[in-house]
């Protein structure tokens, strides 16, 4: 048996049987999640539903999948340190091939075979819990599409807030929060403005009506990267008197806010060698709505980075095009040069590199709303699309 005979995604074999006959005698483990292992002599076989849950094994992009667990004993020895490890190159393993099928309406699909280990997760007991792959040639759209479906969504949360931007940004974010971020927690609306008063600051407005507006989704919407401070965790700078209300998730700056007007100014300090401080081009209510805009795009689950080299300008430009802009000056710890667009379900950020070059990052509520990007001429490092 060739170790690759029939190429990714050219084939469809009928059942699980015929994957047995094509790999030799072998035993047949099933998981009852979907997942099947065939474990032949020489060779071990996954079949996977062609499914976009992360819940369950699947196909992640055109070239990981994961196999989510609890996996047998018997399969784990044909998975753990047959790839990373073995053959660091990511040829896969050469004596023992893993070969990836996800089955689909007209019977199983095969995709290829796995090169390189790309993560587990272990539980406390030392079971394999979880297993990610990568596969040796990156599937095409097409066969992408039928192992991962991405099937369309409805509810994409909208751009009403957007209306709001310019005139409304406190309202702008209550739309945006509301729409972006499911209640998951539960916290009382009042809890939040309530440890406020506990702390005994002043909070000024755009500050107190974001502590209210996250209620239920605090830890997503305050603290998921960079991180605005829990009302507890507020402070005054002896020296400026400013209230310090946020800060990086590096440690190294902070921002603090002005306390003398309803919408005050908002001064970003970096704590370096030689310490720098510097005001935000926004007023607080447009630094937050920024700033929870950045949380939503890099903490979503569905992503996309164009990575290095950078894009040119002209791509860039015909990109944004096809999007709204956010109506916000960049924000200094960002380089001071990356603009925010939006679409339903979607946030982009294209950063200025230099006069020809461009970086381009989004994050999206659900993999349809990504898929707008998918035609835009770019060799993404990254595309969940």
């Amino acid at each position: 048996m060739s170790t690759d005979p029939l190429g990714p995604g050219r084939s469809v074999l009928v059942d699980d049987r015929a994957v047995v006959a094509w790999l030799g005698a072998g035993t047949c483990v099933d998981t009852g999640d979907g997942t099947v292992f065939v474990l032949a002599k020489a060779a071990t076989a996954v079949v996977m539903a062609a499914s976009d849950d992360w819940a369950f094994s699947g196909v992640r992009d055109a070239r990981s999948f994961t196999i989510v667990g609890p996996i047998p004993e018997d399969v784990e020895p044909r998975l753990v340190g047959r790839f990373e490890w073995f053959y660091p190159s990511g040829d896969g393993d050469r004596e023992m091939p893993l070969h990836i099928f996800v089955r689909v309406a007209a019977g199983l699909l095969y995709l290829g075979i796995a090169g390189r280990e790309r993560g587990r997760e272990i539980t406390w007991s030392g079971a394999l819990a979880e297993w990610s792959g990568e596969l040796l040639t990156p599937l095409s759209r097409e066969v992408l599409d039928m192992a991962r479906p991405v099937g369309d969504s409805n509810s994409l949360p909208g751009l009403d807030w957007l209306d709001h931007a310019a005139d409304d940004r406190v309202a702008a974010l209550q739309s945006f929060v509301t729409g972006w971020f499911p209640v998951v927690e539960r916290e009382q609306p009042d809890s939040a403005a309530a440890a406020a008063d506990a702390a005994q600051l002043p909070v000024p407005r755009p500050l107190r009506e974001l502590y209210l507006m996250a209620a239920g989704r605090s830890r997503r919407v305050l603290a998921a990267w960079d991180a605005i401070r829990f009302p507890q965790e507020l402070s005054l700078d002896a020296s400026t008197g400013r209230l310090e209300f946020a800060g990086g998730n590096e440690g190294d700056w902070t921002w603090a806010c002005d306390l003398d007007e309803d919408d005050p100014a908002v001064w970003w300090t970096w704590d370096g060698r030689e310490p720098v401080t510097r005001r935000e081009p926004e007023p607080l209510s447009g630094f937050l709505l920024q700033f929870i805009l950045r949380q939503a795009m890099v903490t979503a689950v569905y992503r996309a980075e164009s990575g290095f080299p950078c894009i040119p300008v002209t791509v860039a430009d015909e990109l944004a095009a096809g999007l709204r802009p956010v109506p916000l000056h960049p924000l200094h710890w960002h380089s001071d040069r990356s603009v925010l667009y939006v679409a339903p379900g979607l946030v982009v950020a294209i950063e200025h590199v230099n006069h020809n070059e461009r970086y381009v990052s989004a994050g999206a509520t659900h993999r349809s709303a990504l898929r707008r990007l998918a035609d835009a001429g770019i060799d993404w490092m990254r595309f969940d699309g």
